[in-house]
């Protein structure tokens, strides 16, 4: 029992900062919903865009606190904030050409969904992005480069055009971390997707 709550105490502590709460969205008020994000990505070393009944999302939060990397999260359902979720949302979708969460950034860059960050695990250089970026105490490696500069984990230059929502460009090898089906946002084109 002890055990449990002392794990789960460290995977709590692990998360920076919520942006549906009032005073983080107080901290953070901004004259768009563009910069705000700008000013949450930059604020957060490790920022999260999801919502509630992904599954990714919760994949890639519970990822980020495997790592005991601190970050952001905003909730895009959320309508009580100013800017709404909504309309970070579109934002975002605007921004990154991406209409699926997780929507994940690093060091103020946009890396992509679930499928970018499994990459940057796989390919060795997560742990070194993740000290880069300030959300974790110490690297494990040491960056020969930028570790989120690899053209691959870009959206806009190699973007999938087909529609489907899906975070395709960034790994074509199935998802083995996910078991169930993605949801879909309260009527919205958001998806949850890897």
């Amino acid at each position: 029992m002890l055990s449990s709550v002392s794990t789960l105490l460290s995977l709590t502590a692990a998360t920076l900062m919520v942006c549906n709460s009032a005073s983080a969205h107080r901290a953070l008020r901004a004259t768009s919903p563009d910069d705000w994000i700008t000013k949450f990505t930059k604020d957060n070393g490790c920022a999260l865009f999801g919502f509630a009944g992904c599954s990714y999302c919760t994949q890639a939060k519970a990822f980020f606190k495997s790592k005991g990397a601190h970050f952001g999260y905003c909730d895009i359902q959320d309508s009580s904030t100013t800017p709404t979720g909504q309309e970070i949302y579109r934002a975002l979708e605007s921004r990154t050409h991406q209409n699926t969460v997780p929507n994940i950034w690093l060091g103020g860059k946009f890396i992509g969904g679930l499928d970018a960050l499994k990459k940057l695990e796989s390919s060795g250089r997560l742990d070194a992005a993740l000290a880069a970026a300030g959300c974790t105490n110490k690297p494990t490696a040491s960056p020969t480069s930028d570790p989120t500069s690899d053209p691959t984990l870009d959206p806009t230059t190699t973007p999938s055009d087909s529609g489907s929502g899906s975070d395709s460009w960034t790994n074509s090898e199935p998802d083995s971390w996910a078991n169930s089906e993605p949801s879909s946002w309260d009527g919205s084109n958001a998806d949850c997707d890897d």
